[in-house]
């Protein structure tokens, strides 16, 4: 019989005993030092964005940072107090003691739990005055409970029930130390989100974050996960009890501690297949939608006319009742009509001309048999009632495992993701849930159909309680607790919000311009408070300037900002332009702005005013010039960041979610094309290419997205990507690429103007409707005698490319007229398979009066080189140029820009200007005689220090085209030779080097040269080295070996006073006997193995 009074004089003094522990004090007022000085940085100076926009993520975090920290320390104070006992065993007498194993236990454990518990609560003090000094308002003081009951007491129970227990089993504390540690960090670094979290005890990688909005995505997963983890400690707990090596006061009484343990680790077993398998569900739904959908993937659809739709918020769930009218635009009947609608929405009812129709359901696919075929311009209307919640597992099939399973993280927080939410007190539904009935079967791998927009007319009908308000598409009108929305246009999708919201707007001017947010969310007006009065002026002029910039008047009367809960989250598709937070009329924005630094108004002005254009600025003139920058940032389509992950360096585009083009684009007048679905995008993005301003990144390491996607392209051709999943993160930017060429090309041939002129004809003449492809074809066709159709088949099937030979820049000093000028000329040769396009700027030296923006700006002409032609160009500029940019876009070149450094420049300016090209045959590009041999041929290979594992070496087997390599940065570069792309290395297509970090000269990169007749050879090496560049740290010796008929010569080049090709010396060789050594011992930083050549004497 366990004992109370025992148990609490076990669990005091074990507390006393820990509190004196110097390891428990240094430990925990270190991790309290550190914690504090991240809320320091993160709250009061302002660095961190989610804290601001999601204040209950301060607890969060700090948790999560002691959680780590907790775990370490108890399991060395859990297992201490075992070993300390062990010392204690040496008599008899300790075994008379009058209280029972159960008694001890529990005391010890309530004792290190009670300790604990102070240093969260004390953690949470500290977050708590933290979260005051961004205001009362702010503290949601229901999370607060939540994370120390979500986070703290499982991890603990846990870990200190499995110290309990290695301890008792092992019996030696120094290795259950050590199992302990590894197992920590194993889960934290490793296993991560593997098995769907299963082992992630300390919730190091699960989303966790609480919105002001929702709170949790999913509570009660949450709990089913952390339960899993308190009953598996409470079983090992009183597993102990069993396992305890002091005796038992009765007989028998070990069966009360062992049964309870086994019924405990079966609670924890059942859990825990309860939380795999609710994460399975999602993954098993949607292979068999994709299953479903290829099966129904070439059946006749219907064309949607029109929608009618009267929705009903019940709590947790929606009733709707659907009018759908539709119309056969085949050339065959139609006796099988399929509608699309999300799987966990049960259909009630569903009528034509009030007769019940037949109806099969396939997961999201209803399958109906009308009352009669549906002949070739006939219409139908069907009434559809259903009711449920939204499965959101059910979005986004196309979007692979992988990178669904990605979190969203930022400062130790866990955000997650939603796409769609229905609650009693929110409701957020966007066209990818499918809440309405659609007639694509969605995404499949049989055709590429269901790129096709839809495009109809909607009317929706919205009853909700009286303090929600409903936000949707089109006029409004509210009657009691319902709202009406009214569209005069045809739309791609509808969508629908329903919350506790705020409106402020500009309803003066047209389009109505404002915001939906939570009402004590405004983070704006006390912003800009200085310009309240021209606040509505700035808006409207930057939207005009936009619209006219873009040529396309915005279509809709409305433009709003709704603020949605942290969590909500949309994937870039390749077929788009956008994401689905931006819909026509509203743009969903996390709440405050998330974690977009556009949104941090305050700070961003603060930074500008230190550190920005803005030194000397008035608060009004920094107020203006931040509403300006944020302005701006809608019409931004993405940004590139430099990412060092899987040991490699990786510049990746990240998408703007809130980009704007197509509310004026595809929302608009969407292109249709059956033959040619990809058309829409085509043409969006070379329409955004025509209005983006070309700004230089500031930074580049050579091997972006577009690099991997012109390797993947070399193996694949376009049609063969698109219906491969794995390839879609790069689609996008071939589809951008190749696009590019396609339609510049077109440009050349029909000429920029008239092109222009005829697609804005067409633009005006469809507004509001969807463009037959046909249409555009047949006008091009009719006035510029292109067949853009054909170019387009060829585009699309076609696996050839161009190869551009690039040549060395010269620069003159010219007169043009009365004004000095500067000329750049360059050659760049063809010799791939078909034409192409290289687009060309010049950058030129900038003063110190130079305005930074305009500095940036690159303006590059695009110039077509056809098959086995030389182009020389004659560039002219006004300012001295500093560098040739080359983009060679959809080519087999690497990397797609080249940044050819001009040092000086010739001429005492009494040449003349002349802009021109000049094309020439291709007859021979390399010099004649030269045996090349570069690091991608199969005649050089390389010799490691250490050879790589059986996993690595089977996990490369899978890696995708372009993973092997990595943009050069010298201070970057590993110990192992690695691969990576410069400009600055040689190549004939693919300009790509072998590296490693100088070290013994173990590590050797071997060049064996096809020598086909005996005699003297100059052998000369290529050694990179950027002509610009100041910093020489990385360049020293090289020490090379050639073997040779006469046998061996060691020579040592001095990198610091070269650039390209060098000579190693002159040797007589002969067939299978002349090598070239190059070893990694060098007193630079790191060692670049090209490429070798041999010239006959």
């Amino acid at each position: 019989m366990l004992s109370i009074f025992q148990i609490k004089t076990i669990a005091h003094f074990e507390a006393k005993t820990l509190f004196r522990s110097w390891f428990f004090r240094i430990l925990g007022i270190l991790m309290l030092t550190i914690v504090f000085f991240y809320n320091l940085a993160t709250v009061v100076f302002g660095e961190g964005e989610i804290q601001f926009a999601v204040p209950s993520t301060i607890p969060y975090s700090n948790l999560m940072f002691f959680n780590v920290v907790q775990a370490i320390i108890a399991v060395f104070l859990a297992s201490d107090f075992l070993k300390r006992d062990k010392k204690l065993d040496t008599t008899e007498v300790i075994y008379t003691r009058s209280m029972s194993n159960g008694d001890y236990v529990i005391g010890k454990l309530l004792g290190n739990v009670f300790v604990f518990t102070t240093l969260n609560v004390a953690m949470l003090g500290m977050a708590l005055i933290f979260n005051l000094i961004l205001g009362t308002d702010t503290v949601n003081w229901i999370a607060y409970i939540y994370y120390f009951l979500l986070i703290s007491i499982p991890t603990l129970i846990f870990i200190i029930g499995l110290s309990f227990i290695l301890m008792n089993i092992i019996k030696n504390q120094a290795v259950t130390f050590a199992i302990l540690i590894g197992y920590i960090f194993l889960t934290m670094f490793y296993l991560k989100n593997q098995f769907y979290h299963l082992f992630d005890y300390m919730v190091y990688n699960i989303p966790m974050l609480y919105s002001d909005i929702i709170g949790f995505t999913d509570l009660k997963l949450l709990i089913i996960h952390r339960a899993m983890y308190l009953l598996l400690g409470l079983s090992f707990i009183a597993l102990s009890v069993y396992r305890l090596w002091r005796l038992p006061n009765k007989p028998y009484a070990n069966i009360y501690p062992i049964s309870l343990s086994i019924i405990l680790f079966v609670g924890a077993i059942f859990l825990g297949s309860v939380h795999v398998k609710n994460a399975m569900r999602g993954e098993k739904l949607r292979q068999r939608m994709m299953v479903i959908n290829d099966k129904y993937s070439n059946y006749n659809r219907l064309t949607l006319l029109n929608q009618n739709l009267k929705l009903n918020h019940k709590g947790n769930t929606i009733d709707v009742d659907c009018s759908v009218k539709g119309v056969n635009q085949t050339n065959e009947a139609i006796d099988t009509i399929i509608l699309s609608l999300n799987p966990s929405l049960f259909v009630s009812k569903l009528t034509q001309d009030g007769k019940e129709l037949q109806i099969v359901r396939k997961e999201h696919l209803i399958l109906i048999k009308p009352n009669s075929k549906i002949e070739p311009n006939d219409s139908i209307t069907i009434n559809i009632s259903y009711n449920g919640k939204i499965d959101d597992e059910a979005c986004y099939i196309d979007i692979d495992e992988k990178t669904r399973a990605k979190g969203e993280s930022s400062d130790m927080v866990n955000i997650g993701k939603i796409y769609n939410y229905v609650s009693k007190s929110f409701v957020l539904l966007t066209p990818e849930s499918n809440w309405y009935p659609k007639t694509s079967v969605g995404f499949n791998k049989m055709n590429t159909l269901w790129m096709l927009p839809d495009f109809y007319r909607f009317n929706l009908s919205v009853t909700t309680t009286t303090e929600l308000t409903a936000i949707s598409q089109g006029e409004a009108t509210t009657s009691n607790n319902t709202t009406t929305f009214v569209n005069e246009t045809a739309l791609p999708g509808l969508s629908l919000v329903i919350g506790k919201y705020k409106k402020v707007s500009f309803n003066s001017n047209q389009p109505e311009i404002g915001a939906y947010i939570k009402p004590n969310h405004d983070f704006f007006n006390k912003v800009f408070k200085d310009i309240k009065d021209t606040t509505q002026r700035i808006i409207y002029s930057a939207f005009e300037d936009y619209s006219l910039k873009l040529n396309m008047p915005y279509p809709y009367k409305h433009l709003l900002l709704v603020e949605v809960p942290m969590q909500v989250f949309s994937h870039q598709r390749f077929w788009a332009n956008h994401m689905e937070l931006m819909q026509p009329e509203l743009i969903f924005v996390q709440e405050k702005g998330g974690q977009n630094r556009f949104f941090t108004f305050e700070r961003n002005i603060e930074r500008n005013k230190k550190w920005g254009s803005g030194k000397g600025l008035s608060d009004k003139e920094l107020q203006v010039e931040e509403l300006k920058n944020f302005l701006s940032s809608f019409t931004k389509q993405a940004t590139t960041t430099v990412n060092f992950r899987d040991n490699q360096i990786k510049e990746e585009d990240q998408p703007n979610p809130y980009y704007i083009y197509d509310n004026f684009f595809a929302y608009n007048h969407p292109v249709v094309s059956k033959e040619f679905p990809i058309i829409n995008t085509i043409l969006g993005s070379y329409l955004t290419n025509q209005t983006n301003d070309k700004k230089k990144q500031w930074y580049s390491v050579g091997f972006s997205e577009d690099e991997r996607a012109v390797l993947l392209l070399q193996k694949e051709n376009l049609t063969q990507i698109m219906l491969n999943p794995d390839y879609y993160s790069l689609a996008d930017n071939i589809i951008k690429m190749k696009g590019d060429v396609l339609l510049s090309l077109l440009e050349k041939k029909a000429g920029k103007p008239q092109l222009d002129e005829i697609l804005k004809n067409i633009f005006m003449k469809y507004k509001g409707k969807p463009i037959p492809f046909d249409e555009i074809n047949n006008q091009i066709k009719e006035k510029t005698g292109q067949d853009f159709g054909y170019q387009l088949n060829n585009w699309l099937k076609s696996d050839k490319l161009p190869g551009f030979r690039i040549g060395e820049v010269d620069a003159y000093k010219v007169t043009d007229g009365e004004h000095q000028r500067y000329l750049s000329r360059i050659s760049i040769g063809n010799d791939g398979d078909i034409e192409g396009i290289v687009k060309i700027a010049i950058r030129e030296e900038s003063n110190n009066n130079d305005n930074n923006n305009e500095e940036r700006k690159i303006d590059y002409k695009a110039y077509e080189i056809g098959v086995n032609q030389v182009k020389t160009l004659s560039i002219l500029s006004d300012k001295q140029p500093s560098k040739v940019i080359v983009s060679t876009n959809a080519a087999m070149n690497v990397p797609v820009k080249y940044e050819i450094s001009i040092l000086k420049v010739e001429g005492d300016g009494s040449m003349k200007a002349q802009a021109n090209e000049k094309t020439t045959p291709l007859v021979q590009w390399d010099e004649p005689g030269e045996i090349v041999v570069d690091n991608e041929d199969s005649c050089f290979h390389v010799v490691n220090v250490s050879k790589q594992g059986l996993l690595i070496k089977v996990a490369n087997k899978f890696k995708r085209p372009g993973e092997e390599y990595q943009g050069y940065m010298w201070w970057m570069v590993s110990g192992k030779w690695g691969k990576y792309v410069n400009y600055q290395f040689y190549g004939k297509y693919l300009h790509s080097a072998e590296s490693i970090r100088s070290g013994g000269g173990n590590a050797k990169a071997i060049w064996n040269i096809p020598i086909s007749n005996k005699g003297q050879y100059d052998i000369y090496t290529f050694i990179p080295r950027d002509k610009a560049e100041e910093d020489e740290q990385h360049l020293g010796e090289y020490h090379y070996t050639i073997h040779h008929d006469d046998g061996e010569n060691k020579v040592t080049i001095n990198c610091k006073d070269i650039d390209g090709w060098v000579l190693l010396g002159t040797y007589y060789c002969s067939p299978g006997n002349t090598t070239v050594e190059l070893n990694n011992q060098s007193n630079s930083r790191v060692v670049i193995a090209d490429a070798v050549k041999a010239v006959k004497l």
